[in-house]
Formats: structure tokens, C-alpha cells, sequence
């Protein structure tokens, strides 16, 4: 469980750099560059996510819990999650309603998750990015202070996020064994 665990933590304390730690952000880009900066941030993402994966195989499959929830609220849950997270990356009138966009995505991803996952590497992995999300809001909210809404888009940008929405959500479920290395709905 700890290569899983350092995963989580790796990944958190990378993305908390730019949010809590600003001056050592620039420190060293003023160091390295900005390319040296960006280089080092996307190493250390993609360790964290290495960390996660090969954590993830190698993780207690331990029931901790059943709450007995049905996996229909999960892809329910994921309908949203798919929505606001492709919402975040494009020009959508979602973020003129959702300060953050991704990350409230990212808290329902990992939410619907523990909902029909009781296993200890499911805790670990869901529960830690849960925590991870609602710490990077908090950070973001207080360094960037109040929110200022974006313009309003085109109605036709919102209904291509909800086309790319459904295209996303129907191919989804089907490479959910290939990225995550369970079938969508197990036993």
C-alpha cells in the first residue's frame, strides 16, 4: 500500500506547489527556467502516476466496507463528472455557474467511486484524490480570492460539450477495464 499511498501524496504535494508554495515556484524557475519548471512539474505528475498504478495492483483488495449502493449512481455520478470535467478544458457557460469546474469533477469521480468501492486501495486512491480536490479548492479560492465570472458563451458551445459529453460517456464504459483494470460493473 505505500507505492499507492506515495502516489496520492506525490501527486497532491505537486499540485499544491503553484497553489501554497508560490515563492518556491519561483524560486525555482528562477533557478531552472520555466522550462526546467515545467519539466520537473509534469516528471513528478507522471511518477505520482506510475506510483498510483503500479500501487493500485499491487493494493489490499481487503473489503473495509459495503454500503451496498448500486452501481447505477455511479454512472449517474459519472455523467456529471465527464460533463463539467470536458467543461472545464473548453469555452462552456458551465464556468460562468462553477468556479472549479474540474475539480468539483474530480470530487464526484471519486465520491460516486466510494459509493460502491469499499476496498482498502479504494480508500486510499479515491478517498486521498477526494481530499486532494477539496484542499486544491480551498488553496485556489483563498490565493486567487474573489471569483470573477468568465464572459457568456455561444449556446452552440454548450451543445457541443453536450454532444462530446454523450460520445465520451458511450465509449467510457467500455476501455473502463483497459485504464482502470476492472470491468465497469463487477459481479
Amino acid at each position: 500500500m505505500s507505492l499507492l499511498c506515495s502516489g496520492v501524496l506525490v501527486w497532491a504535494l505537486v499540485h499544491f506547489i503553484p497553489v501554497f508554495t508560490p515563492n518556491l515556484r519561483a524560486g525555482v524557475i528562477s533557478r531552472i527556467g520555466t522550462g526546467g519548471y515545467k519539466g520537473l512539474y509534469v516528471l513528478a505528475v507522471l511518477s505520482s502516476l506510475a506510483l498510483i498504478v503500479m500501487g493500485w495492483g499491487a493494493g489490499s483488495t481487503e473489503l473495509l466496507y459495503d454500503l451496498g449502493v448500486s452501481s447505477l449512481y455511479t454512472v449517474l455520478l459519472m455523467l456529471f463528472v465527464v460533463l463539467l470535467f470536458i467543461g472545464s478544458m473548453i469555452p462552456t457557460n458551465i464556468k460562468r455557474f462553477i468556479r472549479h469546474p474540474q475539480l468539483i469533477s474530480v470530487k464526484l469521480w471519486a465520491v460516486s467511486h466510494l459509493l460502491v468501492n469499499g476496498t482498502e486501495r479504494d480508500v486510499i486512491l479515491f478517498g486521498g484524490l477526494l481530499a486532494w480536490a477539496v484542499i486544491m479548492m480551498i488553496g485556489i479560492n483563498k490565493r486567487d480570492g474573489a471569483w470573477v465570472k468568465p464572459e457568456k458563451v455561444s449556446k452552440m458551445k454548450d451543445l457541443v460539450l453536450v454532444i462530446i459529453t454523450v460520445v465520451v460517456f458511450v465509449i467510457l464504459p467500455r476501455l473502463h477495464i483497459y485504464f482502470a483494470g476492472v470491468p465497469l460493473m463487477q459481479g
